[in-house]
């Protein structure tokens, strides 16, 4: 018997989630990590514990992809030099 609620009636589209803050998404993946993890052991590989992997992957494609922004800004605002007229 699963014990672990299931919060997504679908899953989160990728736009859904990038317009989470990377905090939100953190947590998102450690639950769904949890979660995925327990319907593996009491169900084996149903299409649940498939979705939930899927659901997991974007996940952490939008966590790389805002990472990956971040960093490109941080090395586009640095080389930004202001002069003095």
């Amino acid at each position: 018997m699963l014990t672990v609620p299931i919060v997504f009636l679908t899953n989160p589209t990728i736009a859904e989630l990038q317009a989470l803050e990377m905090p939100v998404l953190m947590d998102m993946l450690a639950y769904q990590t949890n979660l995925h993890i327990q319907l593996l052991k009491e169900e084996g590989l149903t299409t649940t514990a498939k979705t939930c992997k899927a659901c997991i992957e974007d996940i952490q494609a939008v966590i790389e992809l805002k990472k990956s922004m971040e960093r490109n800004s941080i090395t586009t605002t640095s080389r930004i030099t202001f002069t003095q007229d």
